[in-house]
């Protein structure tokens, strides 16, 4: 009978570890959030540098002129997010692991404000300390272009005698 009275204080001292553990985690990325920091890795088009615990994101000079070519041509209007997919693949727009972007992952990352300084946390906007590429008109156009009913529309074939029969 004494084994299981050990073993509730074991479990005990196991959960107030791990409570601890994830306050101090969340104490953390609130710091970090209060320095101008995202606490995780940045998006496309930023890297991570620096020592642990000092690491902060600055603009990646191979992925940032893709992203800013994508974010202008999608402000255009004449291109739907999967024209935009393919367009980036053409490209050759890639991820860390060097994988194609799909498109929820395009239209996630054209709604991302960290590329108009702003860090966003578990949806709330915090102000940024890291450097931006693309600038606030063409962030509000993008949101307007996303937003909007109106989304191009992309024909996939063209039918030899498409308008000549009429049913």
């Amino acid at each position: 009978m004494v084994r299981p009275k050990i073993w509730n204080i074991k479990t005990s001292v196991a959960q107030y570890y791990v409570d601890n553990l994830s306050e101090e985690g969340k104490k953390g990325q609130k710091e970090k959030l209060a320095q101008g920091w995202l606490p995780t890795k940045p998006p496309i088009g930023y890297k991570t540098v620096g020592e642990d615990g000092h690491k902060i994101h600055v603009i990646d000079e191979t992925t940032a002129p893709l992203i800013k070519k994508m974010f202008e041509l999608y402000a255009q209007g004449n291109y739907s997010l999967t024209k935009i997919t393919e367009t980036m693949k053409k490209e050759g727009l890639r991820n860390q692991n060097n994988n194609i972007i799909v498109k929820s992952r395009i239209h996630q990352l054209l709604q991302d404000p960290l590329y108009i300084g702003k860090n966003r946390w578990l949806g709330v906007d915090y102000a940024g300390q890291q450097a931006t590429f693309i600038s606030v008109d063409i962030f509000n156009n993008v949101q307007r272009q996303l937003k909007s009913k109106n989304a191009p529309k992309i024909n996939k074939h063209n039918y030899l005698f498409k308008g000549f029969m009429k049913c």
